[in-house]
């Protein structure tokens, strides 16, 4: 039987997955290239067939699978033999190139179950495949998936490109922001555990792999969240909560208030993807002292702060619309002040931080619920 009517028959309900199984293991490793392609051509349900059955193929085809994987998918793939030897782990340390996004959803497609193969590669094969494999690992299993040595080597280079990472333009959609000499009690008021150093770069890119779905240590099953904290930058420290955040910019009053409340002062800031909603405001001492929130009609919270323009009320006179007369203009209004204004005034303009912002200190990954840890995220990043 061809390799790949043996791989199109491993997707049948009433075939005999073993019996598959062991004549695919008598091919070697040419049935590799067949299960790949099995995998990124077929659909959701060829795929979960195809990972749960992983299991049952020998070490020899399984590794045939991950090396084909990294010399022909991975987004740096080259020849291997051209390629020099002690190559550091970069596949985890430098930003993924532009095939990296199809190529971690070809490991999610496969799943778990080809870790123990790359494992083997990583340990014992050529030096760039043994790269790549680190990143295939990463971006299947979180750093869960990786050994020992791998783990104390991250950690090692996290360490090293702390003392000479400068900072740059960080993202302006949704943040927090705290004064930087009484940071410590946002982790206690947002209710963050396992805090760990990271760089800029690293804590940056956890916002696409930001949740996890574990069996928690109360026997519950839901939703765990990685949070960055920044360096201190300009006196400031800037809070990116990914999922969080976009989740509660309905009415984030509550939560700066619970912040401020510790930290002296927080501050809220969201900017929606079209430009349609915009939401800042800022709590001292447990207490929203003003708030602005745009949508289809501005609200205010608040009197007005001093750098905040007058409203303009010209041309209000001219309206004939009784609504608009029966209707008294809220006292608190102001010019309308976008989330970028009111940073610069309030704290920092996250888009304006550059290598020559005063920065103090370290960022810090942590996650939103005890006893998880940071090993379950799967999901490659750049340190």
């Amino acid at each position: 039987m061809e390799i790949d009517e043996l791989v199109g028959r491993l997707t049948d309900p009433g075939a005999d997955g073993a019996d598959l199984a062991a004549a695919l293991a008598g091919s070697g490793g040419a049935a590799a290239p067949a299960l790949l392609r099995a995998f990124r051509r077929g659909g959701p349900r060829t795929a979960r067939l195809l990972a749960g059955l992983l299991p049952r193929l020998d070490d020899a085809l399984l590794d045939a699978v991950a090396v084909a994987l990294l010399t022909d998918h991975h987004p740096d793939s080259a020849p291997v033999t051209t390629a020099p030897s002690g190559v550091a782990p970069s596949a985890v340390t430098t930003a993924p190139g532009a095939g990296a996004a199809g190529f971690e959803a070809l490991l999610e497609r496969i799943g778990p179950g080809l870790v123990p193969a790359l494992r083997r590669v990583r340990a014992d094969g050529r030096p760039p495949l043994r790269r790549r494999a680190l990143h295939a690992l990463a971006a299947v299993g979180g750093a869960g998936a990786l050994s020992d040595r791998d783990r104390a080597l991250v950690e090692r280079l996290i360490r090293v490109k702390l003392t000479t990472e400068r900072p740059r333009p960080l993202p302006d959609h949704w943040w927090i922001a705290v004064p930087g000499d009484r940071y410590e009690g946002v982790f206690e008021a947002l209710g963050l555990h396992d805090r760990v150093p990271v760089t800029l770069e690293l804590g940056l890119s956890v916002r696409r792999h930001d949740t996890h779905y574990p069996d928690l240590p109360d026997g519950s099953h839901g939703a765990v969240h990685r949070v960055f904290v920044t360096p201190e930058l300009a006196g400031w420290r800037l809070v990116y909560a990914e999922t969080p955040i976009a989740e509660m910019q309905w009415w984030p009053h509550d939560t700066i208030a619970r912040i401020s409340a510790v930290c002296g002062q927080a501050q809220f800031f969201h900017r929606d993807a079209h430009g349609d909603s915009t939401i800042w405001a800022v709590a001292v001492d447990g207490r929203v002292r003003r708030g602005y929130w745009s949508d289809a009609t501005p609200e205010w919270t608040g009197a007005p702060l001093p750098w905040e323009e007058p409203a303009d009320d010209s041309g209000l006179g001219e309206l004939d619309d009784d609504a608009y007369a029966e209707e008294p203009l809220d006292p608190n209004r102001a010019a309308t002040a976008g989330i970028t204004t009111a940073a610069r005034q309030l704290s920092v303009d996250p888009a304006a931080v550059s290598a020559e912002t005063p920065v103090r200190g370290h960022g810090w990954l942590a996650v939103t619920a005890v006893g998880v840890g940071h090993g379950p995220f799967a999901g490659a990043l750049r340190i």
